[in-house]
């Protein structure tokens, strides 16, 4: 299969990259830089290929593209202005959406966001919990979904809103961030320690239901949560990373005015054969595979 990959230098797309090149699949990737580290690794390898280019701008792509996978995208938290936001994350969208459609491409995976919801108010996080003052990132995201949405008659595509990525030299997630104290012996402070958690999904289990998703016939325009399938506390999980790092962390819990949730994934189980790892396991392998780098 001939896949257009955009955003292959970054945390997710290079993981994916390497991923589909070793099932046999022919990887265009598309990012505004095409000679970092990262790139120059991807290009050792059979069947990849690299466009620079800046899907703000308009996109003359490559033929004979059999699907796209759209990771790229403006993430950081704050300090961006909402000109960024609708450039990088909307405006790109429209682009790859109108050369995808010109192109004949045959379906478009699209990596959407929980920030989409904005301020949850529900305990449980399905695709019918409503939106309420997302941020701008969130409203980009979600602006980003009603784009593929319009182009559902000629292209299906499904956007997945996704939690945290762990992986190794994961940087934004909570766990993320988490894990670094852990790592340097640290206390932890914990909020809502007893509530559930599963706030997060392995780049494994991502790209395995990516594959399966390009293996498989899409259907006009879907959206779906992904996250571990399995919940366990939010204490349990801080006190599993500091298990497997084997360091003297603490934890401190304190109560938050905040309302927890954990992310339903029945509908990506039931309509799209979703599996996820034991976040037991997730949480051990993030670990094991940042020890040495010291995310």
């Amino acid at each position: 299969m001939n896949i257009l990959l955009t955003g292959v230098s970054g945390f997710a797309g290079s993981y994916l990259a390497a991923d589909l090149l070793e099932s046999g699949n022919n990887v265009i990737g598309l990012d505004k830089i095409d000679d970092s580290d990262v790139i120059k690794k991807l290009l050792n390898l059979k069947k990849f290929r690299i466009i620079k280019a800046d899907l703000s701008q308009k996109f003359n792509g490559p033929d004979n593209v059999d699907a796209i996978i759209h990771t790229a995208a403006e993430a950081r938290p704050s300090g961006v202005p909402v000109a960024e936001y609708i450039k990088n994350n909307m405006t790109a969208v429209e682009n790859l959406a109108l050369y995808a459609v010109e192109a004949g491409v045959k379906k478009i995976i699209f990596f959407s966001s929980i920030s989409v919801y904005g301020e949850i108010e529900n305990k449980v996080v399905d695709e019918d919990t409503p939106i309420i003052n997302p941020s701008v990132y969130g409203i980009s995201k979600y602006i980003g979904e009603l784009l593929l949405k319009d182009i559902s008659d000629k292209i299906p595509s499904i956007a997945l809103r996704l939690p945290g990525l762990l992986g190794k030299m994961a940087k934004g997630p909570w766990l993320a961030k988490v894990l670094q104290k852990v790592f340097k012996g640290e206390d932890i402070t914990v909020y809502n320690h007893s509530e559930g958690f599963n706030n997060a999904i392995h780049l494994s289990d991502l790209a395995a239901f990516i594959q399966n998703l390009l293996k498989n016939d899409l259907k006009g325009f879907d959206v779906i949560n992904l996250a571990c399938s399995e919940v366990i506390t939010v204490e349990e999980t801080v006190k599993e990373l500091i298990k497997n790092a084997g360091t003297s962390s603490e934890i401190k819990n304190k109560e938050s005015e905040n309302i927890s949730f954990i992310i339903s994934t029945e509908k990506a189980k039931r309509v799209y054969s979703f599996e996820s790892s034991p976040i037991r396991s997730v949480l051990e392998r993030f670990v094991i595979e940042n020890k040495e780098s010291k995310i």
